[in-house]
């Protein structure tokens, strides 16, 4: 893909306009021991590579506001860090790949800082994992300022150019045919990291050179463990599987959910509760449009799998009444999705409200804006026993016939949508989701 200079020089005009003067001041993201002298795997911070383009470790910048001056600092390495790890990237390309119009030596940099702290002009240190804000420890001001620069650059994310989607789609897409190979090799007797060996093998070929997060596969009671990751269980026959799993490129992240059974069939029970997630679903990604508050999604969904479970005889009563008296977090108990972007759970531009924190994407859709639409049904054994269920719901869920339910764990369904003027895209509709495009995949291949 081309470089990032041309990128990188708009999204500082747009700053510029959004916060008028000053400064902008970041140290990026350093490695980070694992075990002695192993280091885990690197990642830049989100913010960093937004406003750099640089993607390693041990790196600085200042953007000045007013001149439109963009500056790097660059890790000063000798002779034994060449041997082991290699070079840095030179300054003419640093100039080339990110528009820097001036780099330096990471020697420099807080002689740089300190040359700006005595002017009165505004310093805004962007919060990074490297604690910058520290030079401006004396300034009162440093704190406010570093929160308005995150708004102005969560505002400035949550709309995706043509750049950034390209390397969306083209996460999409690897990952994807990652959950196409994990279907297809699915098959009771397969041991879940496998299916996430196999996922991941796909991710790095295919030029996915990380997960986007850590691999979910969790198959029978697995499943109704959100964040699971130990993936160490041997799929069943009867099972059903959950893999939530995506690769990032050039650090811009996918997100896929798919759920299905290991044996390739889904039985009546799997079908229903299925087909009530899948409905809800394409439902919400209709309903995305420029002008829409998320929450408003959010909540109709949460509803209509209260009323998919109403017609299969789990609940009765009014759904959108339960709704209001919190039954569907028993069921549905996280968001209905999030803005998708440099970070799997992207920033975004939501009001301080005390609703807003009960949802984590709870936005005004706009244009361009990425989204996941990931309902789910789950069947958890800590809140399904929870008293204080059972005594506010006794007469709403029929308590016996959903705990027939535990072996099932969890049904989520997962795509990444670009709200569109027109039609909603999804981005992974090349990753199979209907009972009969399953049917046809699941366990066809072997892969060793």
């Amino acid at each position: 893909m081309n470089s990032w200079a041309p990128e990188i020089k708009k999204r500082h005009g747009v700053l510029a306009k959004k916060i008028k003067t000053g400064c902008v001041v970041a140290v990026g993201n350093r490695e980070v021991i694992r075990n002695h002298d192993v280091v885990f795997p690197f990642r830049q911070n989100s913010h960093f590579l937004y406003l750099t383009g640089i993607g390693e470790p041990g790196y600085a910048f200042m953007y000045d506001l007013d001149e439109d001056v963009f500056t790097l600092f660059v890790p000063e390495i000798d002779a034994k860090h060449i041997v082991w790890v290699g070079d840095v990237t030179s300054a003419d390309e640093l100039k080339e790949r990110a528009g820097a119009q001036h780099v330096y030596g990471m020697g420099q940099f807080e002689k740089k800082v300190k040359a700006r702290l005595k002017s009165k002009k505004p310093l805004y240190f962007l919060k990074t994992e490297h604690p910058t804000h520290a030079y401006g420890k004396e300034r009162k001001d440093t704190l406010p300022r570093m929160a308005v620069l995150h708004t102005a650059l969560s505002e400035m994310r949550f709309e995706k150019s043509h750049f950034e989607l390209q390397r969306m789609k083209k996460a999409a897409l690897i990952s994807s045919k990652a959950h196409r190979v994990a279907m297809q090799t699915s098959k009771a007797g397969v041991k879940e990291y496998q299916l996430q060996s196999y996922l991941e093998q796909v991710f790095m070929e295919q030029g996915g050179r990380q997960p986007a997060y850590g691999s979910i596969v969790a198959s029978g009671k697995n499943a109704a463990i959100l964040h699971y990751t130990q993936n160490q269980r041997t799929l069943m026959p009867d099972d059903f599987l959950c893999i939530d799993a995506a690769c990032e490129v050039e650090g811009y992240a996918a997100d896929i959910t798919r759920t299905y059974p290991v044996s390739g069939k889904f039985s009546s029970l799997q079908k229903d509760l299925y087909q009530v997630v899948l409905d809800v679903q394409k439902k919400a990604i209709e309903g995305l449009k420029p002008g829409i508050w998320f929450r408003t999604l959010h909540e109709e969904a949460a509803v209509g799998l209260l009323e998919g479970l109403m017609g299969l005889g789990y609940l009765k009563g009014n759904a959108t009444s339960m709704k209001e008296a919190g039954l569907d977090r028993l069921f549905f108990p996280h968001g209905l999705g999030h803005s998708l972007g440099l970070d799997v759970h992207d920033c975004a531009p939501v009001p301080k409200t005390k609703k807003s924190k009960k949802i984590r994407s709870n936005v005004l859709l706009q244009e361009n804006c990425v989204v996941t639409i990931e309902p789910g049904i789950y069947f958890i054994p800590a809140l399904i026993n929870d008293p204080k269920y059972r005594k506010k719901f006794k007469t709403e869920v029929n308590w016996s016939k959903v705990e027939n339910l535990f072996s099932v764990g969890g049904i989520r369904i997962e795509d990444d949508i670009q709200v569109t003027a027109h039609k909603p895209m999804n981005l992974t509709a090349d990753c199979p989701k209907e009972i009969a495009d399953l049917e046809n995949i699941i366990g066809k291949r072997s892969f060793k």
